[in-house]
């Protein structure tokens, strides 16, 4: 949504709710992230699960993240969190229809659609009603715990994805020489889905070869004015935004 932090922080105070077209949206204040005491932000850091694999390059930039935010006072511990559980739950809960919403809804125009979604927008076996509660359930349970974390850890600080930029169109991405499902690299954005909290990603610097690479910082629910403070601060130390050579 926009090159740096200042900018996010002003595109969230004017599209926040409510509005009458988003019945769900809750009131909620204008963010002042400069107003954030970040040397009290107890951050946890880490570069992978049990998951998939995240690339070396990506995992040595998370790592200097933690360094440089430590440089400024803010206290980091490498610790992983328990978000793999949320990552394998949340396919099972957003397509527990088969894809049929979607289908019913692309129609007879599914074939305008780029080749990797159409492939992706096939019939799967639907969930019954029952399965699709114990799914949601187990879903709440995992974010209990995830919350009962965060208590300790306010922010999480880790990958955006298990690679940096691939082939469009690609089915498969090479991570450190082995090749694995797109899908399945797609694990840092999917848990932070699953719990649906607010989240953001800066620029920490590229890989070996020249493609950039994001940090992933994740904070709790209605916590956007802290996820904004460490990402200003991350920002900051890290360089930020760089103009790509033309």
């Amino acid at each position: 949504m926009a090159r740096f932090v200042d900018d996010l922080t002003l595109s969230y105070n004017i599209l926040k709710g409510p509005h009458h077209g988003a019945v769900y949206t809750v009131p909620s204040a204008d963010v002042h992230p400069e107003n954030v005491d970040v040397k009290k932000v107890r951050c946890a850091i880490f570069t992978g699960t049990n998951l998939t694999p995240v690339a070396k390059d990506i995992r040595a930039a998370i790592d200097r993240a933690g360094k440089e935010l430590q440089k400024l006072g803010i206290p980091v511990d490498e610790v992983t969190p328990p978000v793999a559980e949320g990552a394998t739950l949340w396919p099972e809960y957003a397509m527990a229809d088969g894809n049929q919403l979607g289908l019913e809804a692309l129609g007879e125009h599914l074939h305008l659609a780029r080749e990797r979604f159409r492939k992706q927008m096939i019939p799967l076996p639907a969930k019954s009603a029952a399965e699709f509660f114990k799914i949601a359930m187990a879903r709440d349970g995992w974010r209990v715990k995830l919350a009962e974390f965060m208590e300790q850890y306010p922010i999480i600080i880790g990958p955006a994805f298990c690679v940096t930029a691939f082939k469009h169109g690609a089915f498969e991405v090479d991570i450190d020489g082995k090749n694995y499902s797109l899908y399945a690299a797609n694990w840092p954005a999917l848990w932070v889905n699953c719990a649906g909290l607010p989240g953001a990603v800066v620029p920490a610097g590229k890989d070996h070869e020249g493609l950039p690479i994001g940090v992933q910082i994740v904070g709790r629910a209605f916590g956007e004015e802290t996820v904004l403070a460490i990402a200003k601060a991350a920002e900051n130390a890290l360089g930020g935004f760089q103009r790509p050579p033309l």
